[in-house]
């Protein structure tokens, strides 16, 4: 019986954000708001993941044999090179050469067609002779001998070794859809990765080998790796991806299982796949890997019809049987048809709907808590001799905290307030703008607001200030940068998919008084065309 990872209570009490964005070695400060939302919707989305029940990783048993290894010791040996050379023999041998007669002794040695000169042309024949051009075998042997090298080497020994433990590797693999129907536009995108980041977690608590190929066109590059340090590479790779392009789940299968095997035999390979479904699918290339299907958001009238038994053993799946159960073609050719192939092929099929969106999304009053708390006890080691860089990532840890209280008051309504929070947020818009003024604890006043407020209060107010501007600047620069890629027809597409609400209002009256300035000047034309006479027009 394979060992599982014990699923959290129900009555558990799930770990704020704060905690829960340690165990990817990652500080709140680090990220974006967006981003923020990524790993409360992965916190959240525990029970999702703990259900797959993947099993524990074996650990790598020790072989009790044993096997030969060298020692270097400290004595130096002194190598022997060996030269091979041939010399010449008077007796017949393997290899020969061709030479010139030296003295009358050689006679014995021409060859034959040499004395047939003497028969027909003595003269020409006595000449070479005189000369010593006759030619004669020159038998070589081989001779080699051995002499001491410049080079040295230590003396090595040899010992016993013991044998190296081996174990076979579990996979937990997701395949992440970043194609365009997977954006924000219902904050699909957001949920999606936060899925990810819970199944990657989740199989490196189980000691699993991790992986993450995203796709969406194109199979993108893989990213693997064992252990934390592998844990929040990826994550940091899974929140920064951008959606674009179409999606073709067939060919990132594929890919995934031909990564899944050419890394030899493994104990078990788990893949979670997350997408829309909206995909043209040919055949299963599933044999014994486990596939674990995540659709995000509303499924089309035909696949919300119940399917029984839909659900194949994992060990008979194939494309012919989840046809036959479905009646749909295994070409899947709408996107009813690839939900339902997908639901055949998977051995666990997930769908979350839009309306499961805002529990996932949703921060706890604790996540609001420990963000303040952290921001409190950072503005209190601030010291005006802090780093710009030390300021910047306050500043953004104060817009994250914001974020999520303003996130928290969204789904709980605005007559519910955290006043020790709120408090916390005011005082660093204090040190930050050191102005006169008040906060009336809007959380969207909060993040962005420079307005007046009371005297600097804590030790790096000049600081904090500097910080202020900086931010400042540069969220400007970028809006200008986004309002004109889009303004030129490019799409502004990302992690959030969304476009300033500045870009949103303007964009319209841009096209408006290009479409009155084109109407003008026909107005014009054909004015100035009905003054002319006929024969002028």
């Amino acid at each position: 019986m394979p060992l599982r990872i014990i699923p959290t209570p129900k009555n558990a009490t799930p770990p704020e954000v704060v905690t829960y964005l340690g165990e990817f070695g990652i500080d709140l400060s680090d990220l974006a708001p967006e981003q923020v939302a990524m790993f409360v919707a992965a916190r959240n989305a525990a029970r999702y993941v703990e259900s797959l029940e993947l099993p524990v990783a074996s650990k790598p048993e020790p072989s009790h044999g044993a096997s030969l290894a060298e020692r270097e010791l400290e004595m130096i040996l002194q190598r022997t090179a060996h030269d091979s050379a041939y010399h010449e023999t008077s007796l017949p041998a393997d290899d020969m050469g061709v030479g010139a007669i030296g003295s009358s002794h050689d006679l014995p040695r021409l060859f034959p067609t040499q004395w047939l000169l003497e028969d027909v042309q003595p003269t020409l024949f006595y000449h070479k002779l005189a000369d010593g051009e006759l030619l004669m075998p020159v038998w070589q042997r081989p001779s080699s001998g051995c002499h001491n090298s410049y080079d040295d080497t230590p003396a090595r020994d040899l010992i016993d070794n013991a044998a190296t433990p081996t174990a076979r590797r579990q996979h937990a693999y997701v395949l992440l859809d970043v194609s365009r129907s997977m954006n924000d536009r219902d904050r699909r995108g957001t949920v999606a990765r936060g899925l990810a980041l819970a199944f990657l977690r989740h199989g490196q608590r189980g000691r699993c080998h991790l992986n993450c190929r995203p796709f969406n066109a194109e199979v993108q590059a893989l990213s693997s790796g064992r252990g934390e340090g592998a844990l929040e590479q990826l994550a940091r790779r899974i929140i920064a991806l951008p959606n674009a392009g179409q999606t073709r789940i067939q060919a990132a299968l594929e890919t995934a299982v031909q990564d899944v095997r050419r890394t030899g035999p493994c104990r078990r390979a788990d893949i979670m796949l997350i997408s829309d479904g909206i995909s043209r699918l040919t055949r299963c290339p599933l044999s014994r890997e486990a596939l674990h299907t995540f659709i995000l958001g509303e499924l089309p009238e035909s696949s919300r019809e119940p399917r029984q038994a839909m659900v194949l053993p994992h060990e008979h799946v194939n494309l012919s049987q989840a046809a036959a159960r479905t009646g749909d073609p295994a070409s899947g050719g709408t996107e009813a048809d690839s939900i339902a192939v997908l639901e055949g092929w998977s051995k666990s099929f997930h769908h979350v709907g839009a309306p499961e969106f805002t529990r996932l999304l949703t921060p706890s009053r604790a996540d609001v808590q420990a963000a303040t708390r952290l921001l409190r006890e950072r503005m209190e080691r601030l010291d005006p001799d802090s780093t710009l860089d030390i300021a910047d990532a306050l500043h953004r840890l104060h817009r994250n905290a914001a974020f999520l209280l303003e996130q928290w008051k969204r789904i709980h309504g605005r007559e519910h307030s955290l006043p020790e929070e709120e408090t916390t947020l005011k005082q660093y818009l204090a040190s930050a703008a050191g102005h006169d003024g008040s906060v009336d604890g809007n959380p969207a006043s909060l993040q962005g607001s420079t307005r007046a407020l009371a005297a600097p209060c804590g030790k790096g107010s000049e600081l904090l200030r500097r910080s202020a501007r900086h931010q400042a600047r540069r969220s400007s620069n970028e809006q200008a940068a986004l309002f004109s890629s889009h303004s030129s027809g490019a799409t502004a597409a990302g992690p959030s998919g969304s476009i300033s609400l500045l870009a949103q209002m303007l964009w319209p009256l841009r096209k408006l008084s290009g479409l009155l300035r084109r109407l003008l000047r026909l107005r014009l034309r054909d004015r100035s065309n009905a003054d002319e006479p006929p024969q002028n027009r």
